[in-house]
């Protein structure tokens, strides 16, 4: 049983053997438009162009979040699953020939699964650039970004993130760097880019008390390929800059009680 996703199954002895205050617990899963865009069929062509695959893929791949959210259940905690598509970094491009309904489609259909099968929450996340507003459109509770490399391209979108958070949604913003890490980044130089991203958005409309209620602070992007010990400081840096922002409350504290 522990031959796959070793990881994952030590995080969830780890939580069960050791009480931690939080009660949320996050998990992931490749997203639809990555998966089906990486693999070809035997006619040469990517899945997603294959509708009989792409229908089996996408239950498949909701599916799989559906058994990550239940194991982590188990542990007592509340589900968080995201959908990985770091592919929807080329969104717009000639590599990427997709319409723009048919991703959302695709995605609020594991989203959709996800939801009703379990009581987890689902998010997305890219870790590059892309049509934010596309995310935004989405059935996701959470959108998350590389706020890092990539948040002035996101406060592009003032309109749809209003109407984003209108329905509750959350923005994770990825502002302590994991690819682009170094040792000399400093706890005082994200919260400067933390500040100026809210400032930008409160010009342009957006309630500042609202957005900080419905924010997250996470790392730019995961930090399996990183050095144990830079990964710890990456965690660090995220943690006290969390600390930060926690006056304005959170919405994950209503979640908790749903």
């Amino acid at each position: 049983m522990n031959d796959y996703a070793s990881g994952f199954h030590a995080l969830a002895e780890m939580i069960q053997k050791k009480a931690h205050p939080c009660p949320f617990i996050k998990g992931q899963v490749v997203g639809p438009i990555t998966f089906l865009s990486a693999i070809t069929g035997n006619h040469g062509k990517a899945l997603i162009h294959d509708d009989i695959m792409k229908d089996a893929i996408l239950k498949g791949l909701a599916m799989k979040g559906v058994w990550q959210a239940k194991e982590i259940e188990k542990t007592g905690k509340i589900p968080i699953i995201f959908f990985d598509e770091p592919y929807l970094s080329d969104f717009g491009s000639a590599f990427v020939p997709l319409e723009r309904t048919k991703v959302i489609e695709m995605l609020n259909e594991v989203i959709h699964i996800l939801k009703q099968k379990t009581g987890a929450r689902a998010g997305i996340h890219c870790c590059g650039n892309t049509d934010w507003s596309m995310l935004l459109d989405t059935e996701a509770d959470i959108v998350s970004i590389d706020a890092y490399g990539f948040g002035e391209h996101f406060m592009l979108y003032p309109n749809e993130i209003t109407k984003f958070l209108n329905r509750g949604g959350v923005v994770a913003w990825g502002l302590v760097p994991t690819a682009e890490y170094r040792a000399s980044v400093t706890l005082n130089e994200i919260r400067k880019k933390f500040r100026m991203c809210i400032e930008n958005l409160a010009s342009k409309g957006l309630n500042t008390n609202i957005l900080l209620r419905q924010s997250l602070i996470t790392p730019s992007c995961g930090a399996g390929l990183m050095r144990e010990a830079d990964a710890t400081t990456v965690h660090n840096l995220t943690s006290e800059l969390s600390a930060d922002f926690t006056s304005a409350g959170s919405i994950l504290e209503e979640w908790a009680q749903t």
